[in-house]
Parts: structure tokens; C-alpha cells; sequence
């Protein structure tokens, strides 16, 4: 099961996550891309406030979306707060990995085998 730049839009997380983990067979995996909230260098900062918006919005015609994008990014969890709130809901093991200069990052949880 995937979700891609979406668990962050969810009403209640932690169950929505639980129904995740309840429809997925043992050994399934859950893979969530998504742009955490995190220590930003002064470049990247710039980055995502100035450069991703606009380039964001010429392309897709849409000038709220990557605002938008920006915005819930800043108050979400941090990666490791997402690694520790699968972890607690039975996921194991979690595993995290950085992608674009740490801007955005997969988490993978597996459902234990029965």
C-alpha cells in the first residue's frame, strides 16, 4: 500500500494508519512519501519558500497548490515522529530514507508476519 504526499491531509493519522495496518496481510508494507517537517538549512528554506511555488505553480497552473504543499508541510511530524508513531501501532521494522537533500522522504513500515 502506498500514499504519496497525502497522510499528512488525513482528519485523525494515527487512525487512519491503524486502518492501514489493519487491511494489510502480514508481511505487507505501507510506503509513505511525504514532505515531513524538519531543520532547514537557509538554502533549502529559500528552496521551498521561493523556487518550489513558483516553478510549482507555472507548471501546474495552479498557484495555491504548492503553497499549499509548503504550509501543512511546516506544522506535520518530523520523519522520526512518523517512524515512532508506526512503530507504536505495530509496524515493525520502520525504515526511513531521505530523498532530495532530505526536502522529502519515504517511510516503509512492514506489518509483522503472524
Amino acid at each position: 500500500m502506498s500514499v504519496g504526499f497525502g497522510v499528512r491531509n488525513f482528519a485523525d493519522l494515527p487512525k487512519g494508519l491503524r486502518e492501514a495496518h489493519r487491511v494489510l496481510v502480514p508481511g505487507g508494507r505501507l510506503a509513505v512519501v511525504e514532505f515531513f517537517r524538519k531543520e532547514e538549512s537557509p538554502a533549502v528554506r529559500f528552496y521551498l519558500d521561493h523556487i518550489l511555488p513558483r516553478v510549482g505553480s507555472w507548471i501546474s497552473r495552479n498557484r495555491t497548490a504548492y503553497a499549499y504543499l509548503r504550509h501543512t508541510g511546516k506544522g506535520f511530524l518530523s520523519p522520526d515522529e512518523f517512524v515512532d508513531l508506526l512503530s507504536g501501532i505495530g509496524f515493525s521494522p520502520v525504515v526511513s530514507c531521505a530523498l532530495t537533500w532530505r526536502i522529502a522522504h519515504v517511510v516503509v513500515g512492514t506489518k509483522p508476519a503472524a
